[in-house]
């Protein structure tokens, strides 16, 4: 009995009752049976039928109560415009299967004249080879107030979804498994419309290109411990200018390219949500862009953990993508609190950032940690992976596309801004060697990737010198950044010149040289060039400079700041072997 009444609306006592009275004919008031085996057992055989026997546009209630058994059928079961307040209810989700076998939805709903629909499904399987599983349908009204619930939905002919409310407001989908599609091309999981709750619920559309839920020009959309695995977006959103309020709480969200795909909304809001995106190509844990009829307002991700796995070649990869920023300067698309890592497994190096902007002003993230990698299928950092960043600004025009405060990172590119208020902060770097200690004196050409025989001292940009004047190609210094993380700088070989590259090292593990005559040699050195720790937003923001003279003992203020690059976050200073230095810069704690 309790495997019968799983889910259900109903009480234990009218299945008793139900059962009780199988040799004779129910008299309950409002509910009429369904049996597939026909009566005495129940009223009718066919949901239809039952369905049918309703007094139209009734006031009352009522349950059509559906017994175990295979129900195919080649028409849609309809629950029409003088359906409202009906419910179907099965006993047992896994044994009550409606088999639809015609090429329609196994179920439509059509609105007519009412204000409130009161329509319920429950407690049941469906299966659709050609249709899509549920259908909403408006006629003179927009339909509302409807409820799928303890549904078991496999939708899987091509085009088809699982649910099809875009016409209707106010449903609300609670505990459900849905699948759509086997083969390229099926259709999505859910098509919600506005007012759509979606709760406790599994989603997997199986045809490429599909995703999980696809919400168009809706507003007040509510998904709460959903479980969403797609091949393209878990979720995608494309919100006129006049929709949005999104609020998705303690969802898990897998997508094989994107795993949250925002195009255009206002006040969403996404709290305790693990994101994905895992694929061979390029992958986005959340992305969010816009174009002139689908702004962007406004996002608060609170505590969630968002991550981007690519396994291809070369492929781009990014935990949170921000192509647009919000119209408005007083919105924000605001990451608090969050776990975001973006990572690249393959042998052939990509494109990776944990936070990427295109556009200034575009993205925040306060608190939390951003990471990035590339690694090969051991989990080993690729040596050639250059273009891997925690944060990378790569809005045009000089613009600042990312704000950060108080987050975890060690390694970017671009002109990054303080989130809240900057602060100053010191940082010291001490007895710094001069310029043009040996990191390696001459590494032939065509070796293995090659250990250092020396190491910066501390954290310091590198250069390259050939020993011959028709020498190119890159060399790939690879090591650890100020946090310990692995780095890769490439740098192009100019014959005999000393070429300077652009990120600072903490230490080298391996110096990989181009193919060539093991004649032709590459020396490996320091440079003036010194690393800060924490990002900055343009030159100005190294406000001060001190240096400490080896037999010194404090700090004489500089008139002047070395050359500073707001890119890299590098200065670059005339050092003395023995020189500290201190400077006061205006960062984000």
């Amino acid at each position: 009995m309790s495997q019968q009444a799983r889910g259900l609306g109903i009480s234990a006592c009218t299945f008793f009752l139900a059962a009780s009275q199988a040799s004779a004919q129910p008299t309950f008031q409002r509910t009429k049976i369904v049996d597939p085996n026909g009566t005495p057992s129940g009223n009718f055989a066919t949901i239809q039928a039952a369905v049918d026997d309703v007094p139209d546009n009734p006031a009352d209630r009522y349950t059509i109560l559906i017994y175990s058994g295979l129900f195919s059928i080649n028409t849609s079961i309809s629950l029409g415009d003088i359906h409202e307040n009906i419910d179907l209810v099965g006993v047992d989700r896994d044994a009550v299967i409606i088999n639809m076998v015609g090429a329609d939805a196994a179920i439509k709903i059509t609105s007519g004249g009412e204000q409130s629909r009161n329509n319920s499904i429950r407690n049941l399987t469906i299966k659709s080879a050609l249709g899509p599983g549920i259908v909403v349908n408006q006629g003179n009204q927009v339909p509302r107030n409807m409820v799928f619930e303890n549904l078991t939905i496999e939708a899987s002919g091509s085009g088809n979804v699982g649910i099809d409310s875009t016409v209707a407001e106010g449903v609300t989908i609670r505990n459900c498994s849905i699948s759509t599609g086997v083969t390229s091309g099926d259709g999505h999981g859910i098509l919600p419309g506005s007012s759509t709750s979606i709760i406790d619920t599994t989603i997997t559309p199986n045809g490429s290109g599909r995703h999980g839920v696809l919400a168009v020009d809706e507003t007040a959309l509510t998904m709460q411990g959903c479980t969403i695995t797609a091949p393209s977006a878990a979720v995608r959103l494309e919100m006129g200018s006049t929709y949005g309020a999104v609020t998705l709480e303690r969802c898990v969200l897998t997508g094989g390219s994107i795993g949250f795909d925002i195009f255009g909304g206002d006040s969403l809001l996404m709290t305790d949500c693990v994101v994905s995106a895992a694929g061979l190509g390029a992958v986005s844990g959340v992305r969010f862009s816009s174009d002139g009829t689908h702004p962007l307002g406004s996002l608060l991700a609170f505590s969630n953990k968002i991550s981007a796995i690519s396994t291809g070649a070369g492929q781009t990869v990014r935990g949170v993508e921000a192509i647009s920023a919000p119209a408005d300067p007083k919105n924000q698309m605001r990451f608090e609190n969050c776990e975001i890592s973006a990572t690249s497994k393959n042998a052939t190096a990509g494109q990776v950032a944990g936070v990427w902007a295109g556009q200034a002003d575009a993205v925040v993230v306060v608190g939390g940690k951003v990471s990035s990698a590339s690694v090969d299928a051991s989990g080993v950092h690729v040596n050639e992976a250059a273009n891997v960043y925690d944060l990378e600004n790569a809005a045009s025009g000089g613009g600042l596309g990312i704000r950060v405060s108080g987050a975890e990172i060690s390694k970017w590119k671009g002109g990054i801004r303080p989130a809240e208020r900057p602060r100053p902060v010191i940082q010291r770097t001490i007895n710094v060697a001069a310029a043009g200690g040996t990191i390696h004196a001459g590494v032939p050409l065509g070796s293995v990737p090659t250990a250092p025989t020396g190491q910066p001292g501390v954290y310091r940009v590198l250069s390259i010198r050939g020993n011959d004047p028709s020498m190119s190609g890159n060399v790939y210094i690879v090591g650890t950044d100020w946090g310990g993380n692995p780095i890769t700088d490439v740098i192009a070989l100019n014959g005999q010149s000393v070429v300077q590259g652009v990120k600072p090292f903490k230490a080298v593990t391996w110096i990989v040289v181009p193919s060539g005559s093991s004649s032709y040699t590459v020396a490996v050195s320091t440079t003036n060039k010194l690393g800060l720790y924490k990002p900055i937003s343009a030159e100005t923001d190294v406000i001060q400079q001190g240096r400490k003279a080896q037999s010194a003992s404090s700090y004489t203020l500089e008139p002047s700041v070395g050359t500073v690059d707001a890119v890299y976050a590098t200065v670059n200073v005339a050092v003395t072997a023995g020189d500290s230095f201190e400077w006061a810069l205006l960062a984000s704690e």
